[in-house]
């Protein structure tokens, strides 16, 4: 019996295991799901950062709670591999994910029993942008709910609204503003990290090869699903510039007379309580249970 799949991609500092209530729950609906340790998470950053053994009694509160014990060490590992790929530009931040995710995508696209046409994506933070990214990139997902991910990178930076999302990754934002000679981080120093770590993403000039922003990247996502959900108070993900990308995006869809659905839920809250609350378990806000009703709908 064949059925319809879905790839699953975690925050930052999280693991693949951190996605085990989500899996579980649209297994339960007859998804088949997948969730992989982006570069420098998860196992791929401690090696004892993971599973005792591949089975689900393993996979228990006791065994994510020391999972968990070990994320200061694995966010370390993590902002290390950044200050290095702004120095060398051979690490990436968000585009390895991608790049990983696509080979999940083979990897699913070759199971006998895998609906090949019928394959969803889903990440929220720093798995929202490589779902995005992923979904643009790659046409055989056919739908895709990117959570508290969707921006745009050039209009935070121009518009001094970065200062959030460099928190989040603060290292190699500070190893910049040091060789440099800054006294602080500013739009410069910004700037030059993410040309190394993340080239082409903070670029929205369409005449540019290199540049895939998302206003430039969300629209080729059409006229497959799409649902961004993000929050209203989010300053990770300036809401004005999250409206841009689903402008484009919507344009693409219109111009082409595509029956797509495009569809922004935006979260109407403070920020901090919705940072509180999905940082505690994604699993229980309304944003996993959104996207997974999607999702389910849709496939």
């Amino acid at each position: 019996m064949k059925t319809p799949a879905v790839v699953l991609m975690h925050p930052t500092g999280k693991c693949k295991e951190f996605m085990a209530d989500t899996m579980e729950r649209w297994a339960r609906k007859g998804l088949l799901t997948i969730a992989f340790d982006a570069p420098y998470h998860g196992e791929r950053a401690l090696p004892e950062a993971g599973l005792k053994d591949l089975s689900l009694s393993s996979l228990g509160p006791s065994q994510l709670k020391e999972i968990g014990s070990t994320e200061s060490g694995r966010l370390k590992v993590y902002f290390d591999a950044l200050v290095k790929g702004y120095r060398s530009g051979n690490e990436r931040f968000v585009l390895d994910i991608s790049r990983d995710a696509l080979w999940v995508m083979d990897y699913l696209c070759f199971r006998p029993d895998v609906v090949h046409e019928r394959i969803g994506a889903m990440g929220v933070s720093l798995g929202g942008m490589a779902c995005w990214l992923l979904a643009a990139a790659d046409e055989r997902v056919f739908s895709a709910a990117p959570a508290i991910g969707v921006q745009s990178f050039h209009h935070s930076l121009v518009n001094d609204l970065w200062q959030a999302r460099v928190d989040s990754i603060l290292p190699a934002f500070e190893t910049a503003k040091t060789d440099m000679g800054k006294s602080k981080i500013d739009q410069e120093v910004v700037k030059a990290v993410w040309a190394q770590i993340a080239p082409g993403l903070a670029e929205a000039d369409p005449s540019r090869e290199d540049a895939f922003d998302a206003p430039l990247t969300l629209p080729c996502i059409a006229p497959r699903y799409l649902l961004v959900v993000n929050a209203e108070k989010d300053p990770r993900c300036p809401l004005e510039g999250v409206r841009l990308c689903l402008a484009a995006a919507e344009e693409a869809r219109l111009v082409a007379f595509m029956l797509s659905l495009f569809r922004l839920q935006i979260r109407k809250q403070q920020y901090k309580r919705m940072f509180m609350t999905w940082r505690s378990d994604f699993a229980l806000p309304s944003r996993a249970t959104r996207a997974s009703d999607f999702l389910i709908d849709e496939l």
